[in-house]
C-alpha cells in the first residue's frame, strides 16, 4: 500500500485483486462488495493500516485499469504527513544453505 501511495495510486490498488477474488470465490459471502457501506469499511481498514506509517487520506482516484477491479472502482490516494510511529525496513540478506 505504501508503494502504491508513493506511485500516486490508490493504496487499495496494491491488494484489490486479492480482496475481490476472495469475495468472488466465497460460496456464500458474509460481506457484500457491491454495498457502499462495505466498500467504506474496506477504505477505513486501509486508513487504519497506513496511519502509523505517517500517511493521511489525500484524494480519491479511479483504480488503475491494470488492477482489473470489478467492484471497487475508486479509492483514496494517501500522502505522507509525518508523525509516523512505524516504518518499513527493507533489507537483503544472503540465505545460507
Amino acid at each position: 500500500m505504501i508503494d502504491a501511495t508513493e506511485a500516486d495510486k490508490p493504496a487499495l490498488s496494491a491488494c484489490i485483486q486479492e480482496v475481490e477474488n476472495y469475495y468472488k470465490n466465497l460460496p456464500s459471502p458474509t460481506f457484500d462488495l457491491t454495498d457502499n457501506f462495505t466498500k467504506q469499511a474496506l477504505g477505513r481498514m486501509v486508513k487504519t493500516i497506513l496511519e502509523p506509517f505517517g500517511y493521511q487520506p489525500d484524494t480519491q482516484k479511479d483504480m488503475p485499469k491494470s488492477c482489473s477491479a470489478e467492484f471497487v472502482t475508486s479509492a483514496t490516494v494517501y500522502k505522507y504527513v509525518g508523525n509516523a510511529t512505524m516504518r518499513v525496513v527493507r533489507k537483503i540478506e544472503e540465505i545460507n544453505k
